[in-house]
């Protein structure tokens, strides 16, 4: 059923509040991505579509070329409680060439989801950490759990807010300092 999910198998069915919401990448008037330049992947509304095709085709690319920490948003249109997010990531299907992609997740090291009822108004460049005390909850890439298909970060607490973001940590080591996260679909829940 369209707008509605499943956080796990045994639990009922509830709305997906950013099912075909406004979404963007760092700051809503950027569209510059770097992996994607020569493919038609990377839409930022993707990941809010309710498609849970894995393809590399039907994901959003988010990455660092444009600044230290990558962030993608959600605008839930109102104010809302948010207890947790699920996202599908790409599991490498539907590109087989992509091993550039490949490479840039695995210098990839967690992914921060936040709960805000506003959007920073500073120059959107994204070298500094969007950290504002409203953390959800992240998921590191200690044990590979950051690449399982299905992520689900239950927040700490629930929050009151209208936007939802999630952030892209790199790893600090290695000679690429470069990294990327495919995010398939991400679905919010109270």
């Amino acid at each position: 059923m369209e707008g509605f999910m499943r956080v796990n198998e045994d639990t009922p069915c509830i709305e997906n509040l950013a099912y075909k919401k406004d979404s963007w990448i760092n700051k809503k008037t950027l569209y510059k991505r770097h992996i994607r330049h020569k493919l038609p992947e990377g839409h930022a509304d993707r990941a809010v579509d309710g498609d849970l095709d894995l393809r590399l085709q039907s994901c959003t690319i988010l990455d660092n070329l444009y600044g230290k920490y990558p962030l993608w948003t959600v605008d839930l249109g109102q104010k809302t409680t948010v207890s947790g997010v699920v996202i599908y990531t790409w599991q490498g299907d539907g590109q087989e060439k992509a091993t550039s992609f490949r490479e840039y997740m695995k210098n990839l090291d967690q992914l921060v989801v936040y709960v805000d009822d506003k959007i920073q108004k500073k120059d959107d460049d994204h070298d500094e950490t969007y950290a504002t005390g409203q953390m959800c909850n992240y998921i590191s890439s200690l044990n590979n759990a950051l690449f399982n298909k299905k992520l689900v970060l239950q927040c700490v607490r629930p929050f009151v807010g209208r936007y939802v973001l999630i952030e892209a940590w790199g790893r600090q080591i290695g000679w690429s300092r470069l990294f990327g996260a495919v995010l398939c679909e991400v679905q919010v829940f109270n």
